[in-house]
């Protein structure tokens, strides 16, 4: 990604108790790869000796919104900024239906999507957000030049 001139990547989810994605070992703060791509992790918290994910999608829909505030503040009290990311679909009026899922995947996928847009607005008006860029911008480690995009 680095060669195709992208500055910062936020493709690792940094646990491992998902059935289908996360690195277990992955560093979970903003940090710089061998090849200088800045990796900014999707954001994680350590719960009773686990580190589990919140920042976002599935996590923001199944966890209260007391404990998503709560892990939102954790991480920016240590220092760390969060990646928050959400599904066009998490907040939007149509949900599109996927034939063939189990149950399970169904619950994982459709649960409290209806709820997601009035979630959101609260989270807006208790925290400051900002597009990746800028925060990395505002994340002393790192500089970019202005013509630099991501």
């Amino acid at each position: 990604m680095r060669e195709l001139g992208f500055i910062y990547d936020s493709s690792i989810y940094p646990f491992g108790l998902h059935d289908v994605y996360g690195i277990k070992d992955a560093d979970p703060s903003v940090h710089t790869l061998p090849n200088g791509l800045i990796e900014f992790p999707l954001s994680t918290t350590e719960l009773l000796g686990k580190r589990i994910p919140f920042g976002g999608g599935r996590y923001f829909r199944l966890y209260s919104l007391l404990l998503t505030k709560v892990f939102l503040s954790k991480l920016n009290k240590q220092g760390h900024p969060a990646m928050f990311y959400i599904h066009p679909y998490e907040v939007g009026p149509i949900i599109p239906q996927i034939p063939g899922l189990s149950a399970y995947r169904k619950f994982r996928h459709y649960y409290n999507c209806k709820n997601g847009q009035a979630r959101l607005r609260i989270l807006l008006k208790a925290f400051k957000f900002g597009p990746a860029i800028e925060v990395l911008k505002g994340y002393n480690e790192y500089e970019f030049e202005q013509s630099e995009r991501t």
